[in-house]
């Protein structure tokens, strides 16, 4: 009996070592989302889809477009009416973040789609994250190319380029970006790019935007910490009774 205390022991240690792992690790970003109506369900209207920029501002909370052509598109509208008369080729009904989406031409009427983003903590590094898609104006000819240029505050990042065949869309892909904040409150910009050029429209898509703080190298620390303690105890469990 007594030569198998050890076995019970050795799963106990690595259970508090593995408990201590996870309270290292954020405890899932979605509780600590400092944007406004990242998923852009929150709408002052009930249609099915609308120019942001012609909008009051209360039809999108949390958000502003000065101008361009960006539409808050909801689900299975994309090639029906963005509005204006303007659908899509083909593209996805919803986002794998569900709901309602965004959808902004990368080469007419730029306009940059924002929001201020308070709360934050100086010297302490943001991951914005949301997903994007392309598509690309139906009637219109060509294939071309989409990014988002994101702005937080002073600093500026492209997402990944997507290349979407003539008639076609790209798919959602998920996109994470780290920004350092320099003041407690940061402009959180979104401004959609693409070629060739406006008689080959190409559309961005936009959805799921969160940002959250990431772990301070303290806490990346423990967190490995941890990690070497489980498998010191489970090396010391292989050793001989």
């Amino acid at each position: 009996m007594t030569r198998h205390l050890p076995s019970l022991r050795r799963p106990v240690s690595a259970l508090i070592l593995a408990l201590a792992f996870a309270a290292a690790l954020p405890q899932g970003h979605a509780a600590a989302n400092l944007v406004t109506n990242g998923s852009f369900e929150s709408v002052g209207i009930n249609t099915n889809s609308f120019q942001i920029s012609q909008a009051s501002p209360s039809n999108l909370p949390g958000w502003s477009n000065t101008s361009g052509y960006a539409f808050l598109v909801f689900p299975g509208q994309a090639t029906v009416n963005l509005g204006n008369g303007i659908k899509l080729w083909s593209f996805p009904s919803t986002s794998p973040d569900g709901g309602n989406f965004v959808l902004q031409d990368g080469a007419y009427l730029d306009g940059t789609l924002s929001q201020t983003v308070s709360g934050l903590k100086i010297g302490t590094t943001y991951a914005v994250q949301f997903y994007q898609a392309a598509g690309q104006q139906y009637g219109k000819p060509g294939d071309t190319t989409e990014w988002w240029d994101v702005s937080f505050g002073s600093g500026s990042q492209q997402t990944p380029v997507m290349s979407t065949p003539y008639q076609g869309y790209t798919g959602w892909n998920l996109v994470t970006l780290l920004f350092q904040a320099t003041a407690t409150s940061e402009v959180l910009g979104f401004l959609a790019q693409g070629t060739p050029g406006v008689s080959q429209p190409p559309f961005v898509g936009l959805d799921g935007v969160d940002v959250f703080a990431v772990p301070e190298p303290a806490t990346l620390a423990l967190a490995a910490l941890a990690v070497l303690g489980i498998v010191a105890v489970r090396r010391k469990g292989r050793a001989p009774a």
